[in-house]
């Protein structure tokens, strides 16, 4: 088969990239996309950084498993702000949906580029706890009529779609992103760290809370 991963060198696509090339013989084409679209990814440094760490995770992976194409492209520029309940019937508390939305577009149109036979999206168990939007976007996946995987779901096996998903039973399948960072390599764990806590002075930084909870409570 052809699969695409979308990939942007965090933990999740990391994961996805590791299984797909140890565990398969697949034909792998990786993508990164250049955030131009939502103001926080503005941030040329932080495009530069990224890219840069990519890149390292790239050639470790081509010398030490084996070859595979990746491609540098921009994800669609059409952020609308699009605010839903994080959890269905929630009444307090929402998330901006349409922050990921040109994502989702930009992998639908991807997989028309590359003729791929599936895509496997890099999420975790911590994204079910506000829905990530995947359950609220899958459809625009979806009509592609290609098979989708979700990088938590911890085998390589294509999730439902349609009128068959359940996000509820999926949500219970999937793994965390820390179990996913002990599965990869040193190497690649080190490579995929996306912030120094000794470093970043932004105060509410996703990766540093989710780095210090690991370091604290689980490693």
């Amino acid at each position: 088969m052809k699969i695409l991963i979308p990939f942007t060198g965090g933990i999740n696509s990391t994961y996805s990239m590791w299984k797909w090339l140890t565990e398969t013989d697949d034909e792998i084409i990786a993508r990164y996309g250049i955030d131009k679209w939502y103001p926080s990814y503005t941030d040329k440094n932080h495009n530069n950084e990224e890219l840069i760490r990519v890149q390292e995770i790239v050639l470790y992976l081509k010398s030490e498993v084996r070859d595979f194409t990746f491609e540098v492209t921009e994800w669609p520029s059409n952020y609308v702000r699009e605010e839903h309940p994080i959890r269905t019937g929630f009444k307090m508390g929402t998330w901006d949906v349409g922050k990921v939305r040109p994502r989702y577009e930009g992998y639908a149109k991807w997989q028309n580029e590359t003729k791929t036979d599936g895509i496997s999206i890099g999420l975790s168990l911590e994204n079910t706890g506000h829905d990530c939007g995947y359950n609220i976007l899958r459809s625009v996946v979806e009509k592609n009529g290609m098979d989708i995987y979700l990088g938590g779901m911890p085998d390589l096996t294509p999730v439902p779609q349609g009128d068959d998903f359940d996000w509820d039973d999926i949500s219970s399948k999937m793994i965390g992103r820390w179990e996913q960072f002990e599965y990869i390599p040193k190497e690649l764990r080190d490579m995929s760290i996306k912030c120094n806590l000794n470093t970043c002075t932004n105060t509410k930084c996703r990766d540093c809370a989710y780095q210090r909870t690991y370091e604290k409570f689980v490693d």
